[in-house]
């Protein structure tokens, strides 16, 4: 094992209590959301979302994106950015667009983006 390797072992891209905060601060960012979508007059009761999550290294990246497509998600890739973070973003199936069923949805992908090591930064869709 190199010693970079090791490191990662070692230490997180981010820790457990930026994951909570996040996973709190989702239900509220869902309800606003929520809110622009009537306000817009979105009329689907189902949509698929784009989500967006950041790491450090590719391997992580990697392992959640072949653990989101294999929930079915569209995946568009886990690529290396200029703050030399790496991004994972896709798209889902289409869910519920109702508190209940996105704040379901956003909590499931907080956890599953802290169990790889990867921060879940949010979604958004298209109103059409």
């Amino acid at each position: 094992m190199s010693f970079n390797s090791f490191r990662q072992h070692l230490y997180r891209f981010f820790s457990k209590k930026e994951y909570e905060d996040k996973k709190d601060m989702q239900q509220t960012l869902n309800n606003k959301v929520l809110g622009l979508f009537q306000d817009y007059g979105a009329k689907s009761e189902y949509m698929s979302v784009e989500f967006f999550f950041y790491t450090d290294t590719q391997d992580k990246a990697n392992n959640l994106a072949i653990e989101l497509a294999a929930m079915g998600y569209e995946m568009y890739g886990a690529d290396k950015g200029p703050d030399d973070k790496y991004s994972i973003i896709g798209c889902t199936k289409p869910i519920g667009m109702d508190e209940e069923s996105v704040t379901n949805w956003s909590k499931q992908m907080c956890k599953l983006g802290y169990d790889n090591d990867c921060q879940f930064d949010g979604w958004g869709t298209l109103i059409e």
